[in-house]
């Protein structure tokens, strides 16, 4: 069903940010990067997503861009999230 398909989407959306955190806490910062696109790229395809789900996604990447040196990228996913909080 519809309702199963999305639940599945949003669950593979928190699991790949979860998979991106632990690779950023293990220094591993181009599969974090790899896997955090990926998330957000599945997050802007799909349709009625978990606005909380979002805002971790985006909090994620926010560390992600602060460890690789990338301010302005940072900076405009934390703007990101809190426009969602």
């Amino acid at each position: 069903s519809i309702t199963e398909a999305l639940y599945f989407c949003n669950e593979f959306m928190t699991q790949d940010t979860s998979l991106g955190s632990i690779y950023i806490e293990e220094q591993r910062l181009d599969e974090a990067s790899r896997t955090l696109d990926r998330a957000l790229d599945t997050f802007n395809r799909a349709e009625d997503t978990v606005p909380l789900d979002r805002f971790s996604l985006l909090r994620v990447r926010t560390v992600l861009h602060a460890r690789q040196g990338q301010w302005a990228e940072s900076a405009q996913d934390f703007a990101d999230a809190l426009s969602i909080a």
